[in-house]
């Protein structure tokens, strides 16, 4: 996440919309209209534009889901880092792209997005996308994954490092 976000309260108009997506082409605005119907999101619309719209309608306020297209952009991560930046809390982001690269990938998940998916649009991991932010209820971060086990021993020879070798 950016160090430097400032935190938004939710605004009236973000909260009667359940999703925005920002679409640059007629493929994917119809994939995104079949996944808003298989999720059952009603409020949801779409917007003609990629990235570049994004940024300036989320001035606006966001809605619970933001999907946004960011092929027409030459610095993605940076792009998604500002959009980020500028959400309300609680607002998860679908980020829609050209580009099958597990780093850019990984760098977008790091900077605040929640899924990235690769064009053409599959509706069924788009819905399956939808169905996962859906879930995460507003101001929740996603549940982690990993977890920690400590060892710890009273003094030295008392074979916390044996436990802790076989336990891992």
């Amino acid at each position: 996440m950016v160090g430097s976000a400032a935190v938004r309260k939710p605004s009236p108009a973000s909260a009667t919309r359940d999703a925005l997506a920002f679409v640059a082409d007629a493929e994917s605005r119809e994939a995104v209209a079949q996944a808003f119907r298989d999720a059952g999101i009603v409020g949801g619309s779409i917007v003609e534009g990629g990235i570049n719209a994004a940024l300036k309608q989320v001035e606006l306020g966001t809605p619970r889901i933001l999907i946004v297209d960011i092929t027409s952009t030459s610095t993605p991560v940076q792009d998604v880092a500002a959009l980020a930046a500028i959400m309300e809390p609680g607002t998860r982001l679908i980020v829609i792209g050209a580009t099958n690269d597990v780093a850019l990938f990984r760098d977008l998940l790091g900077v605040g997005a929640s899924d990235y998916l690769v064009k053409p649009l599959d509706t069924q991991h788009l819905h399956v996308a939808l169905t996962e932010a859906s879930s995460t209820k507003a101001g929740q971060a996603p549940a982690k994954l990993g977890r920690v086990a400590a060892v710890v021993g009273a003094r030295g020879g008392v074979g916390s490092t044996t436990v802790a070798v076989n336990t891992a």
